[in-house]
């Protein structure tokens, strides 16, 4: 069903948002208020230079690379990881956002970029940048198109919890490595050069012409420097790569869940672009933590599509054996609440009907995935009996649990009796399959799985990254999750795909028109 929004509307709903955007800076910034060092003298000398430099090589940053290429720009690339397979990209479930697309429009589907802002910015609370989110929703379906056209493999349109429209195009192999091997390929068919196991040591930053002007760089055969005549991208990722970083920054989810990111995305280059330039950062308090990781070791862990199993039949508990949210809340909305709720986790409850019918329409590695498990090792999870739980009667399963038996059972017997009446009266969720049935039953341990950050630089329309006095600084473009108020307080499933692949296909033909 489609849902439409006048453009007045729009327009004076983000003009308000963006007076209130302008507060926030001012009181959720992080920076000296004065122009940056420069970070020392400037070379003399370089010992590389390109057009355009650009710090990161996953998604965001190999799009933006391979736009300015296209755009006559000479472009080097370096990346802190072994590969852009270790990338945030990577480790996400295949899910892209857009507006326009080839496939929405295959299908009939009415929706517009108006919608999809209005969509983002009502499940950021309004805390998310209003011009950020125009551009973006005004051309993701262009940057979907050109993956789509570049050898994207296989795709369909999936209904998802914050979009009012069908817009969320899955991958069928539910993980975005298919974005990488599209961008990877396209980086090489180009020549383009991308030095990977470098690290960005600093920036250097001319003061008096407000400009970013190259890098230091490090690598295993040493320190070395870049000059970039046009521009410097940055496209480094966020937070979560490091529990200690995301911790700080992030205390509701300190100590609690898994912690997923690849390694180099650990904040190191946001702090150097801080520290050498004084740009001011903002939204760090904010990530996108879903309610489905399931820890075995550490901070380690997997992500558990509960939702899935929900759709059949399924419910979830906390820790008292009580049902506290809809099942059909936003993912990221469900993380809100765990906080609040005892050892900050919840439980899946399946019946046997419900997990077999899932399990029908499902592969195991995608229930389980991120890395995905494989039945073994399910199997072997199950004989453990510390985050999955299988028994024969509620009172058992909640044994093994560590939930009460009779809290649990009467939690049961309530839900069943609302399936019976086809009303929900403690959380109106909507769709109601089936009874909890005869076990054997099915329980699954979960807490956060924060998988990215939402704070970062400011940027303008043309994706400039701005100073304390609000001023573009020349030279100096950033793109990807390093970018704040993209998503604003609350992330919603699929746009920091959308969000990264838009940006960089926006900052690399930006950089390549630097003078």
């Amino acid at each position: 069903m489609s849902k439409n929004v006048s453009r007045r509307k729009f327009l004076k709903g983000t003009a308000m948002a963006a007076a209130a955007g302008a507060v926030t800076i001012s009181c959720a910034t992080t920076g000296t208020g004065t122009k940056g060092s420069g970070s020392g003298t400037l070379p003399k000398s370089w010992d590389q230079e390109a057009d355009v430099v650009v710090v990161g090589a996953g998604g965001a940053g190999l799009m933006a690379a391979i736009q300015a290429y296209d755009a006559g720009a000479s472009v080097a690339v370096i990346d802190k990881s072994a590969s852009s397979y270790l990338s945030a990209t990577v480790l996400s479930g295949g899910l892209f956002t857009a507006s326009g697309t080839k496939i929405q429009k295959q299908q009939n589907v009415s929706d517009s970029a108006e919608q999809f802002a209005v969509d983002a910015m009502e499940y950021g609370g309004y805390m998310n940048f209003p011009h950020i989110v125009k551009v973006w929703t005004e051309n993701s379906g262009a940057a979907f198109d050109w993956m789509a056209d570049h050898g994207l493999a296989e795709f369909f349109l999936e209904a998802y919890a914050g979009h009012t429209n069908l817009r969320a195009v899955r991958q069928k192999t539910f993980t975005g490595k298919d974005y990488i091997d599209v961008l990877d390929k396209e980086a090489k068919a180009r020549n383009i050069p991308v030095q990977l196991n470098t690290a960005l040591v600093r920036f250097f930053f001319d003061k008096a012409a407000n400009r970013v002007v190259g890098i230091e760089a490090s690598s295993k055969s040493g320190n070395f420097t870049i000059k970039a005549k046009k521009a410097v991208i940055l496209a480094s990722g966020g937070i979560t790569g490091s529990a200690e970083t995301l911790d700080a920054w992030v205390p509701s989810v300190a100590g609690a869940g898994v912690a997923v990111g690849a390694k180099a995305n650990d904040g190191a280059a946001l702090m150097a672009a801080v520290r050498d330039v004084a740009v001011p950062i903002s939204h760090m308090q904010y990530i996108a933590s879903y309610p489905w990781g399931v820890v075995t070791d550490g901070r380690n862990g997997v992500a558990c599509r509960f939702q899935y199993f929900c759709q059949n039949g399924g419910i979830l508990v906390n820790k008292k054996g009580v049902r506290f949210i809809s099942e059909e809340t936003g993912l990221t909305k469900i993380s809100t609440e765990l906080p609040k709720q005892e050892e900050k986790c919840h439980f899946l409850l399946a019946d046997q009907a419900t997990w077999d019918e899932t399990f029908k329409k499902y592969e195991v590695g995608t229930l389980f995935s991120m890395p995905s498990w494989s039945m073994d090792k399910l199997n072997a999870e199950f004989a453990k009996e510390q985050v999955v739980f299988k028994a024969d009667s509620l009172a058992d399963i909640a044994r093994k649990a560590g939930i009460p038996a009779q809290a649990l059972a009467d939690t049961v017997s309530s839900y069943n009796r609302m399936v019976q009446a086809k009303d929900d009266t403690l959380f109106k969720r909507q769709n109601l399959p089936r009874q909890i049935g005869a076990g054997p039953y099915y329980m699954v341990r979960m807490s956060f799985w924060n998988n990215l950050s939402l704070g970062g630089v400011r940027l303008n329309e043309k994706l400039q990254v701005m100073d304390a006095e609000n001023n573009p600084v020349q030279g100096f473009y950033a793109a990807g999750e390093v970018v704040a108020g993209v998503s604003g307080a609350s992330y919603c499933g699929g746009n920091a795909i959308s969000w990264a692949h838009t940006s960089g296909y926006l900052a690399g033909k930006n950089a390549a028109l630097e003078s």
